[in-house]
Order: C-alpha cells, then structure tokens, then sequence
C-alpha cells in the first residue's frame, strides 16, 4: 500500500515536473526582449540548448527540493501522528487502567460502605438498647427519689407534728407555771397584804393609842377654859391636817352641849397646830381627817 502511494505520488511529482518546465519555456519565449542582431545560427542553437539545460537543471533541483520538502513536512507530520497515535493508545490504555482502578476503589467504597452501615446499624441498636437501659434506671431512680421524697415528707410531717405538740405541751406547761408564779405572787401579794394591812393597823392602833393622847393633851394645853363652863364637860372634834400635823380645819362633829366649851375646844385645836402626828408617811395618812374627844381633866 505504501509503495502504490510513492510510485502514484512519483509520477505525479514527474508530470508536476515536465509541465513546469514547459511553462518555464513559454514564459521565456514570450518575455524575451527584442531580437539583436543575430548571430550566427549554429550559435544561436548552441546558446539555446545550453540555455534550456540550465533553467531544465534548475527546475528540477527546485522540484526536487520542493519535493524533498514535502517528504521532510510529510514525515515530520506522520512522526506526529504516529506519535500523537501513540499517546492517545497510552491514554487510552491509562484511561483503561484508571477505569480499571477506579472500578475497584468504587468497589472496595462499596464494600467499606456497606461495612460502615452495618456498624452504624450495630451501633444504632446498641445506643437503642443503651438508651432503653438508661431509661429505665432513671425510671428506677426516680421512683427510688420519689419514693425517698415522699417518706422525708412524711417524715417531716411527722416532726413538725410532733414538735407542734411538744409546743403545745411547753406553752402548756409555761402557762401552768405562769398561771402558778402568778397564784403564788397573788398569795404573797395578799400575803403581803394581809401583813401589810396588819402591821399597819397594828402600827395605827398604836400610833392612835401613842398620839391621840398626845394631841389631846397639845390640844388642852392650848385651851382656855371659858368663865362659867363646868367641869366635866366634852365635845368630839373632827381635823382635818396637812403634812406635819397643821390644823386646816376644826369642827365639833358631837357637841358638848355647851356652846362656849364647844367654841374653845375648836380655838385650842386650831392654835395647837401643828399637832403632833408620826413620821411614817402611812401612818400619817391615818391622821388626816381624825375624830377625837376632847375632855379636859381640869
């Protein structure tokens, strides 16, 4: 096949090349310049055949180097597609080879895949299991907590109940006591009373029967006896005193009978102030509004 495509290529080349030499002369002829005067005609022949020698010679070098060239060009170009041929049959054979590897690296994903499911499946059912278990015990936990929380409530309840009721029984009890210290204040209050009550009037009935004569004789000191007024005569005079035995005021309460005695009696009560009383505020007291008979012994 490749000697059929020179041998056609060849005669091409040949033909290409004869055709050119013809035109080669015709161009020659037609531009040739005027005739000079000619020479001789064996001469002439001569020049002529020498002339068409040298452009044959030339056109064929050239044709040749063209044709070299093309042959250079030609090679050139099949070495690029031979080698372009043979890059792309290296592509290929990697592009198979890379299909080749990636079929079983899609395949080992598959398979590590696969693999990977079924561990997250296990896991998955594990962490259900896990899940159910942990429920459970906070399940258990938290009966166990509401369980504790309900017996601390009853406990509490019960403390409280029974803290109430020993309150009640220490109010109780603190009110007794109270209600007692204030019975036994009571009694000794009226204890102290009655002892008060009787030492003073143990105090004013010794106070009366210590100053009562004593008034009475202050009192008779002071008095004049009115002309013609018998003896034996007495009269119940009512004073009324201030602090320190001072007379504010003298009244007969039970007469006499005897107008001028009466009107004596009341002059000498009035002009023996301060009359003397005791020093003892309490029994003083006793003598502010004080009854006593005067009855003078001369």
């Amino acid at each position: 096949m490749g000697i059929r495509v020179r041998t056609s290529l060849n005669l091409g080349y040949s033909l290409v090349l004869h055709a050119a030499v013809l035109l080669l002369l015709g161009l020659s002829f037609a531009f040739s310049p005027s005739p000079s005067p000619s020479p001789p005609a064996g001469q002439e022949a001569m020049q002529a055949v020498a002339i068409d020698e040298q452009e044959i010679q030339a056109a064929i070098e050239h044709m040749q180097a063209k044709r070299q060239e093309q042959q250079s060009h030609r090679a050139q170009k099949l070495a690029t597609l031979e080698k372009q041929t043979e890059q792309l049959q290296q592509q290929r054979e990697s592009l198979a080879a890379q299909r080749e590897a990636e079929k079983l690296r899609l395949a080992a994903l598959t398979e590590r895949r696969t693999q990977a499911e079924q561990q997250l499946a296990e896991l998955h059912k594990q962490q259900q299991q896990q899940q159910l278990a942990e429920a459970k015990a906070r399940a258990k936990e938290q009966a166990r907590i509401e369980q504790q929380k309900r017996q601390e409530a009853e406990a509490k309840r019960e403390r409280e109940a029974e803290q109430q009721r020993l309150a009640k029984l220490e109010k109780q009890r603190a009110q007794e006591e109270r209600q007692k210290a204030a019975e036994a204040a009571e009694a000794a209050a009226r204890a102290a009373a009655v002892a008060q009550e009787t030492a003073l009037a143990r105090g004013m009935a010794t106070a009366k029967n210590q100053y009562i004569p004593a008034i009475a004789r202050s009192v008779e000191q002071s008095w004049l006896r009115p002309a013609g007024t018998p003896r034996g005569l007495s009269s119940v005079i009512h004073v009324r005193m201030g602090a320190g035995g001072v007379v504010l005021e003298a009244r007969v309460v039970q007469s006499s009978g005897n107008t001028a005695f009466d009107r004596s009696a009341v002059k000498a009560v009035l002009k023996a102030s301060p009359l003397p009383v005791p020093d003892d505020p309490k029994l003083a007291a006793a003598f502010r509004d004080l009854n006593f008979e005067f009855q003078p012994s001369s």
